[in-house]
């Protein structure tokens, strides 16, 4: 049986459409036989982006909603608000909804060959005079720091611009070497291209869409 059949990074999916103060929202978690619904105090609440990441023996690690990003203890990232700088972003993230984005516009992935460093993929988009830019961005986190509270290290650092996405539409795969990742996105505009992103333990390359 492959290594990857092993790893449990989707075991459990933190919900909550519109915050409410003292509110409880639900955690699917998948980690036995039963699906089990826990309610739960959440630091925000989700819009459109939502992305969520378990460990390697499925115990929640972090979720995103575009604007804050939360550990497993449901505390806010050290550095770990203001995503998403921008119109949109400085619109509506003060209000604790999560960023408008498109759906399926985000993922939380372990970097290669590491235990402890995780990266967050994700679109911002910007409205322009004449159309709406996306762009592909992402965010560096280190769960070592200050005993597995976590560290944004940097965020909004583009991967990839408006020339070749389009809104939403994010995925990943593990590479035939067991190790690296490939993130896969819809390549813009009316055509059946998709855009492929090697992410490995030393780097994020773009390559030719296909």
């Amino acid at each position: 049986i492959p290594a990857i059949s092993q790893y449990k990074y989707d075991y459990n999916w933190v919900t909550g459409f519109y915050y409410v103060e003292g509110l409880k929202r639900q955690i699917l978690d998948f980690r036995s036989d039963t699906l089990q619904v826990k309610d739960q105090l959440l630091p925000f609440a989700f819009s459109n982006t939502n992305s969520c990441i378990s460990d390697e023996n499925g115990n929640l690690l972090l979720y995103f909603n575009g604007c804050d990003i939360a550990n497993g203890r449901h505390e806010i990232l050290e550095n770990g608000s203001g995503f998403n700088a921008g119109i949109p972003g400085d619109f509506e993230c003060p209000k604790n909804y999560g960023y408008p984005g498109p759906y399926q516009s985000a993922l939380i992935l372990p970097q290669p060959e590491s235990e402890n460093i995780y990266y967050v993929f994700y679109m911002r988009y910007d409205n322009s005079p004449t159309s709406i830019e996306v762009s592909l961005l992402h965010a560096k986190v280190d769960m070592t720091y200050d005993q597995g509270t976590g560290i944004v290290l940097y965020k909004d650092k583009q991967v990839s611009s408006d020339s070749v996405v389009t809104m939403g539409k994010i995925t990943a795969v593990r590479h035939a070497n067991n190790k690296d990742w490939w993130i896969i996105l819809f390549g813009k505009g009316q055509t059946n291209e998709y855009k492929r992103i090697l992410f490995s333990k030393d780097t994020l390359m773009s390559l030719p869409n296909d």
